[in-house]
């Protein structure tokens, strides 16, 4: 069972690479799944839980937390948000190929023999002194900023810095278009083809 590691720049990229992987679910959902991650925060309207997450309290997350359940978690604007290994093994348990969007640090704990996952890095391209735009077909075509582009930069070389040497295959995201294709067609070499793996993977 393959789990397929998803992970962009920091900045305004990082909506845009959830939504590229949402659409890969959505044209095949009976192959891939999505390890919905936890919050302390309050549904809105529209959010289904066990969809887009799942709701808990902050009491039952930070008991969460301090039993080793998620394999990542972090805070933003008061609430606490995070990935457990539970919600990877759901989808793994249904057979599908488990789409894990992590931030990189978490890595070291899913890279291992139990998961054995495949690590995609999509980054934007990005010339220098020249504003880039992602495309024109849905919300994934908001132009970015010079400010945008500036961190995405710092972010790619600090990701390509520090955890490079891990990643099994860099994805390029000219357009929403051409990037979901791709990745598409990675996902599926993965399963159809052989990968290398440390050897200490397969020795008994």
């Amino acid at each position: 069972e393959t789990i397929v590691l998803v992970f962009g720049t920091t900045g305004s990229l990082g909506s845009r690479i959830t939504e590229l992987k949402q659409k890969v679910i959505a044209e095949n959902p009976r192959q891939y799944g999505l390890a919905v991650p936890h919050t302390t925060r309050a549904r809105k309207s529209h959010e289904r839980e066990g969809v887009e997450y799942h709701f808990i309290s902050r009491a039952a997350f930070e008991a969460d937390i301090q039993n080793g359940k998620f394999i990542e978690f972090g805070e933003y604007k008061e609430n606490l948000y995070g990935t457990s290994l539970e919600s990877i093994h759901k989808v793994l348990n249904q057979n599908k190929v488990c789409l894990v969007d992590v931030q990189p640090e978490a890595m070291k704990t899913l890279r291992t023999a139990e998961f054995k996952p495949f690590i995609i890095f999509v980054r934007p391209r990005i010339c220098d002194g020249q504003r880039k735009y992602f495309g024109s077909s849905s919300s994934l075509s908001v132009g970015v900023t010079d400010d945008d582009l500036q961190e995405m930069r710092q972010s790619a070389e600090k990701m390509d810095e520090c955890y490079g040497h891990w990643v099994d295959y860099v994805l390029v995201k000219e357009d929403p278009v051409s990037a979901l294709e791709e990745l598409q067609n990675v996902l599926e070499r993965v399963q159809t083809e052989p990968q290398w793996v440390p050897v200490c993977w397969v020795r008994r």
